[in-house]
């Protein structure tokens, strides 16, 4: 579900799917802690635990302040592979995914095109 708004959220099209799969990751461009990704974990666990099979998860920014060198970020964004592990994760699927993907070496520019600002 690609939420347009998070005021108000859209917990009808949440709810029903939850009910429907049973499971919930919530992808957030933001922190995972204190975010609308972990408001939306928190509702679901308290409304609608009972039809959950699988514990809520959240993929947000690790909860420290946004390092700026390219060394230091190279870990720090959640990426395809990660995301896919949690999916994976969530279903109950054991597959190494690790030959799935290629090392970015721009982990950290949106593409060769990117010329700045630093």
């Amino acid at each position: 579900i690609d939420l347009r708004s998070i005021s108000p959220v859209d917990y009808k099209s949440i709810y029903k799917s939850v009910k429907k799969t049973g499971r919930i990751i919530v992808l957030d461009t933001g922190n995972a802690n204190v975010s609308i990704a972990s408001e939306i974990v928190a509702n679901i666990s308290k409304n609608l635990f009972k039809y959950l099979k699988k514990a809520p998860r959240v993929i947000g920014m690790p909860n420290v302040p946004v390092p700026t060198s390219f060394g230091m970020t190279k870990d720090f964004y959640p990426d395809a592979k990660l995301i896919t592990k949690e999916v994976l994760s969530v279903l109950g699927v054991n597959k190494n995914i690790n030959n799935l993907f290629t090392p970015n070496k721009l982990h950290d520019i949106p593409g060769e095109w990117f010329k700045g600002p630093f």
